[in-house]
């Protein structure tokens, strides 16, 4: 092993803050994914299972999410096991499923209004990307 590899399995993982608590609501799923997927990112020796990264969610999940968790937990369901297929279930429970609509919606009503350039810009790309209208 060299020496390089040998001094990273050493190092201490960074400490990270971990997401808000999901609470189910459908305009915090995809931050609190994004930050999930951070979080395991920045740490791999301590999430290094499909199992822990599960478990890591479970422990931040409250109200409908944990409602939708416990008989998952509880059951001891196979999806405790494989955590892209898990977040694909937490996304197909909680994500509009009209997203593509409902963006090309909200992007034809966007007005910048007293809000700076940066934020509309933000807004604005990311109901490009989930209308589907990227492409264009």
């Amino acid at each position: 092993m060299s020496q390089h590899y040998q001094q990273r399995l050493t190092l201490p993982e960074p400490k990270v803050r971990l997401p808000d608590l999901f609470d189910g609501s459908r305009s915090t799923l995809r931050g609190f994914i994004n930050q999930i997927s951070m979080v395991i990112t920045r740490k791999p020796r301590t999430y290094a299972t499909d199992s822990e990264k599960v478990m890591l969610v479970g422990d931040l999940l409250t109200g409908n999410a944990l409602l939708w968790f416990s008989p998952i937990f509880e059951r001891r369901d196979p999806l405790l096991q494989d955590f892209v297929r898990f977040i694909d279930a937490l996304r197909a429970r909680f994500e509009d499923p009209n997203k593509a609509v409902t963006a090309a919606r909200r992007l034809e009503a966007l007005r910048q209004g007293r809000r700076p350039v940066a934020a509309y810009a933000s807004e604005f790309q990311l109901l490009v990307t989930d209308s589907g209208w990227d492409g264009y």
